[in-house]
C-alpha cells in the first residue's frame, strides 16, 4: 500500500519497427532495452497525494519495470472527497511536482507531464477570454434608408468580446415574411394563409434537448398533404464542447413550393420554440457548417460533414451579392456606436464579433480549471505552456529536468471555434479572397449562389482543420522540442472535433491510440493513430491500453476506508 493516492492506466507500445539478427531478438525479449518498457498515466486523483506516497508509487514503478509515469492532475473522478490542502498551482503543490521528477530521476523512471489540469486539453485560469478558443458571433440591425444614423450596435447578450468587423448589405428578399401559425400540439404545427404563400425554407428554433425527425407537408385544400421536405431536428446533446451555440436553429431548404396550407410534423412529441416558414433563401445546416453546432456523440460517421446541394435561389434578390457588402468598420466607435449614411431601402448591419467558445480544461480542480487556449494561433498557446509547463520547468534545475520527457495531449473533446486573431488575413493569403464580405453566410444567408456559400463554409472549415493540426499540435510540438521536451499525442477528437485525425497527428513528436477494457471505442482510434504513424514516418505508436473504471467491486471510497487505495 502507498499513501499517494494515484489511479493509474497502462500505456503499451504497441508497434515497432526493429531490424536485428534472430539471437539479437531472443536476447532482446529477454532482457529488454528501456526504450521498450511501458509508461503509465500516472493520475494524482482529488489532491490526495503525499511526497512519501510518491515516492513508493515510483519505487513500485521501477519494481515492475514501468519506464514512465505521465502525471495528470484529475478531479471528481476518484468517488473520494477532494483534500482540501494544498491546493492545486500553489507553491506547496507544485513541490509535488517536483519531488515527483527529482525521484523518478533517481530511481530511473522518467515523467511526463499533461499539457494542462485534467486530461483534456490545453487551459487554465490564466487563460484570458482574448487568448481562448473563439467563434464568430453576428448581432444585427435593420436600418432603412435614406437616414443619417447614430447610434449603439448590439453585441453579444453576455461576456468580453473583440471585433472583427461591421458589415452592411441589402436586405434579401423574403426575410422577415413568415406564414402564419394557427395550430400547434406536441406532434404537429399547422400553417395557413389567406392567399396562396410561397416558401424556401424552414428554421426551427430549439428551447430545449429535442432529437426528432420532421417532415414538412403542403395542401391545397387542408385536407390532402404532400411531403416537400424531411430532415433531423437534433440538438439531443446541448454541451458547448459540441458546438458554442447549444440550441443553433435547424433550418432545412427547398425549391420553392406554393401552398395554402402547410404541416410540420414530428416523429414523436416534442417542445420547440418559433418555426419561420418563409419565402427566404437560407443556406441549409449553415449552423453545422459554421462550425457553431458539431456531431453530438463521440464518433461521427465518415459522412456527416457532408451536405447534399440545395436548389439554387429562383428568384433575383433572395441572395446577397457579396461585392453590395459595406465593411463599415473605420465608422464604429470605441464603444459601439455606429455613424452611417444609410442610403435608400432596407439594410441589415451586422456586427461581427469574437467571442470565447467557453469550453474549459477538464476534469480537474476547481482552482486549475479555465478557458481552453485557442487552438489556431501559437503566441496565446505560448503563454498557456509557459504558464504551466513553464512554471513547472522553472522549479526544477538543468540536471533535474532530464527526468522529464514529455509533454502530454490526450483525445480532443473541446469542441470547436472558427475564428482567431488574424485570421482573416490568413484566409485571404490561403484562398486569394477576402472573407469578411462573406460573413453573412455564418448567420445562415445566401451568398452569391448557393453554391458559392457552401465553397466559402467549406475553405472556412479547411483552414480551421489546418491550425488546429499546425498551429496547435505544431505549435505546442515546437515549445516542447526548444525546452529539450517531447509531445505525446493522442491524434484524435471526440465531440464536436474540428480538425482532421491523420493531419493532426502528423504534428507530433510520438503518437497514440487507445482502447477500452469493456470493448467501446478503441478501433477507430487505434487505425488513425497508426495510419498516422505511417503516413508521416513515425515507427512507434503508443495505445492507452485496457482503459476503464475502477477493477474491482468495491467504491474507491470504500477502498480507501480499508486502506487498500494506492498503487492500481
Amino acid at each position: 500500500m502507498t499513501s499517494a493516492r494515484t489511479l493509474m492506466f497502462l500505456t503499451l507500445a504497441a508497434s515497432a519497427v526493429c531490424l536485428a539478427a534472430t539471437d539479437d531478438l531472443e536476447s532482446l525479449f529477454a532482457n529488454p532495452p528501456d526504450a521498450t518498457k511501458p509508461r503509465c498515466y500516472w493520475y494524482w486523483m482529488d489532491g490526495h497525494i503525499t511526497k512519501a506516497g510518491i515516492t513508493k508509487d515510483l519505487e513500485a514503478m521501477h519494481r515492475f519495470g514501468i519506464g514512465e509515469g505521465y502525471i495528470g492532475i484529475i478531479s471528481g473522478q476518484s468517488g473520494m472527497d477532494p483534500k482540501p490542502e494544498p491546493r492545486a498551482l500553489t507553491d506547496a503543490w507544485w513541490d509535488f511536482a517536483v519531488h515527483a521528477v527529482r525521484e523518478g530521476r533517481r530511481l530511473g523512471v522518467d515523467i511526463g507531464f499533461f499539457n494542462s489540469p485534467g486530461w483534456s486539453q490545453s487551459g487554465g485560469p490564466w487563460v484570458k477570454p482574448d487568448q481562448a478558443m473563439r467563434y464568430v458571433v453576428l448581432p444585427e440591425t435593420r436600418l432603412s434608408g435614406p437616414q443619417s444614423f447614430a447610434g449603439k450596435l448590439p453585441g453579444p447578450a453576455e461576456g468580453p468580446f473583440q471585433e472583427v468587423a461591421v458589415l452592411a448589405f441589402p436586405a434579401p428578399q423574403g426575410e422577415g415574411v413568415l406564414a402564419r401559425e394557427t395550430n400547434r400540439t406536441p406532434r404537429k404545427i399547422d400553417f395557413e394563409s389567406a392567399q396562396p404563400f410561397t416558401a424556401r425554407s424552414i428554421t426551427v428554433l430549439p428551447v430545449k434537448a429535442v432529437n426528432v425527425t420532421a417532415e414538412l407537408l403542403s395542401s391545397e385544400d387542408g385536407k390532402e398533404y404532400h411531403s416537400v421536405k424531411t430532415f433531423t431536428v437534433d440538438r439531443h446533446n446541448i454541451n458547448i464542447n459540441v458546438g458554442p451555440v447549444p440550441l443553433a436553429p435547424v433550418v432545412a431548404a427547398f425549391p420553392a413550393v406554393t401552398a395554402r396550407y402547410f404541416r410540420l410534423a414530428f416523429s414523436a412529441p416534442c417542445k420547440v420554440g418559433e418555426v419561420r416558414l418563409s419565402p427566404a433563401s437560407r443556406a441549409e445546416s449553415y449552423a453545422e457548417k459554421a462550425l457553431l453546432k458539431m456531431f453530438q456523440d463521440p464518433l461521427p460517421p465518415f459522412d456527416f460533414y457532408t451536405w447534399p446541394l440545395q436548389a439554387e435561389p429562383d428568384t433575383p434578390g433572395l441572395a446577397v451579392a457579396p461585392q453590395q457588402v459595406l465593411n463599415l468598420s473605420a465608422q464604429l466607435e470605441p464603444d459601439g456606436t455606429l455613424h452611417w449614411d444609410v442610403p435608400a431601402g432596407e439594410w441589415v448591419v451586422l456586427r461581427a464579433v469574437m467571442a470565447p467558445t467557453g469550453t474549459k480544461n477538464s476534469p480537474s480542480p476547481e482552482e486549475a480549471t479555465g478557458l481552453e487556449v485557442d487552438k489556431m494561433n501559437r503566441a496565446p498557446l505560448k503563454a498557456h505552456f509557459d504558464a504551466y509547463i513553464g512554471d513547472l520547468l522553472g522549479r526544477l534545475t538543468p540536471d533535474e529536468r532530464k527526468a522529464l520527457k514529455h509533454v502530454v495531449a490526450d483525445s480532443y473533446e473541446m469542441g470547436p471555434q472558427n475564428w482567431t486573431d488574424g485570421f482573416a488575413k490568413r484566409f485571404q493569403e490561403r484562398y486569394g479572397y477576402d472573407p469578411l464580405p462573406w460573413l453573412p453566410a455564418m448567420s445562415g444567408r445566401i451568398m452569391g449562389s448557393a453554391d458559392q456559400t457552401d465553397r466559402f463554409l467549406w475553405d472556412l472549415r479547411r483552414l480551421v482543420a489546418d491550425l488546429v493540426s499546425r498551429e496547435y499540435v505544431g505549435g505546442l510540438r515546437d515549445l516542447c522540442n526548444e525546452q529539450g521536451l517531447k509531445m505525446w499525442l493522442e491524434n484524435y477528437g471526440h465531440w464536436g472535433y474540428p480538425g482532421e485525425f491523420l493531419q493532426y497527428g502528423g504534428e507530433c513528436d510520438e503518437i497514440s491510440g487507445e482502447f477500452w477494457v469493456n470493448g467501446d471505442l478503441g478501433s477507430v482510434e487505434l487505425r488513425d493513430a497508426a495510419s498516422a504513424a505511417h503516413i508521416y514516418g513515425k515507427p512507434i505508436v503508443w495505445a492507452e491500453a485496457f482503459t476503464g473504471g475502477i477493477p474491482f467491486a468495491n467504491s474507491p471510497r470504500d477502498l480507501k476506508a480499508r486502506g487498500d487505495l494506492g498503487l492500481l
